[in-house]
């Protein structure tokens, strides 16, 4: 998994700001309308140490953690980074970020795989009271997929039982202690590339078990080929060694008539 290029729609509407890993970033506040039904699409700058940064190529999630009052809270993936530009990047708002009106500061989280290597400055935000509040959306924990796949996997884990919803192999069980090594998308490429015979397949599978691998000049000669041949040869022989005019020579031939 890694971070994508994002272009958004023309008809989204997009607000502005930036953060800084390394220090504290003063810029106005971002107003949003609760349950803005256009769902605004807000366009990040990074910086570290007030110098753009450009997410690193290993990256492979930044997230926003947005907290809620009643201490839920949202930790959702951005929607990626911006075309040719990694030091920009876009976040959607989405329902549950506006459940409460008021002043929220979120901040960005990016990950190599599930470590976190850096924090942002906060995006200050004001969600602007609904005059019509709608109670149909509830206030929630919103994880990201990840985060959501983990929760799934523990929930799953007590209710494996062998040879009921485990599949055995061989009478055995295919789960058990430690990990199973599953191959990398760079594995798969090298063994379909591969061209010396990785599965050890024999010629006789191909259908030429009769065939040696022998040169031409080294072939052998079938019995009745031989026999052919030592026939012709015997012949050739005879008629070479036969003193008796075997073609038939007249004197006239040979300046004698």
């Amino acid at each position: 998994m890694s971070v994508t290029s994002y272009t958004p729609e023309s008809w989204r509407i997009i607000h502005e700001a930036k953060v800084d890993f390394r220090q504290r970033v003063i810029q106005s506040m971002i107003h949003i309308v609760q349950y803005d039904k256009s769902l605004p699409i807000i366009e990040i700058k990074l910086y570290s140490d007030g110098k753009p940064w450009e997410l690193p190529s290993n990256v492979t999630d930044v997230r926003v953690r947005w907290g809620k009052r009643d201490h839920t809270y949202v930790h959702t993936s951005i929607l990626g980074h911006k075309e040719g530009d990694r030091s920009t990047v876009y976040l959607e708002i989405i329902d549950q970020m506006t459940v409460f009106y008021g002043e929220h500061n979120p901040v960005l989280e990016v990950f190599i795989g599930e470590d976190k290597i850096a924090c942002s400055s906060y995006i200050p935000f004001y969600i602007d009271r609904n005059p019509v509040q709608n109670s149909d959306i509830e206030s929630e924990i919103t994880p990201s997929v990840i985060d959501e796949l983990k929760e799934l996997i523990a929930e799953k884990q007590d209710e494996l039982v062998p040879g009921e919803n485990i599949k055995n192999i061989n009478g055995e069980s295919i789960m058990g202690s430690g990990n199973i090594e599953l191959p990398t998308v760079e594995d798969v490429e090298a063994h379909i590339n591969d061209t010396n015979n990785p599965h050890s397949v024999t010629k006789a599978q191909v259908g030429l078990s009769n065939v040696d691998n022998t040169s031409d000049l080294d072939k052998p000669i079938s019995t009745a080929t031989q026999a052919a041949l030592t026939n012709i040869i015997a012949s050739i022989n005879t008629h070479t060694s036969d003193t008796n005019n075997p073609h038939s020579v007249t004197k006239t031939q040979v300046g004698l008539g």
